[in-house]
């Protein structure tokens, strides 16, 4: 590490250049890192739930249609 100036405060730097986060800078970094993934995990569980919804769907769409076949006449089983 060394020592210069950012934003006219002398600061740590390491040695590729990037600048030493204060203790502050870094709870707010990582904070925002957390609301980030919770944000992410939000949308993941909101298209996981709006999947199984559409699953659903298409299951009761099926039925209705294997359920319209029997009244044909028609075994649905039979047309694999």
């Amino acid at each position: 590490m060394y020592l210069g100036i950012y934003n006219n405060q002398l600061r740590y730097f390491w040695f590729d250049g990037a600048l030493v986060l204060t203790p502050e800078e870094f709870a707010l970094e990582s904070q925002t890192a957390i609301e980030q993934a919770q944000r992410q995990a939000e949308q993941a569980q909101a298209a996981t739930e709006q999947a199984q919804r559409q699953a659903e769907q298409a299951q009761a769409e099926v039925q209705k249609l294997a359920t319209k076949l029997r009244e044909l006449g028609v075994e649905p089983e039979s047309l694999d």
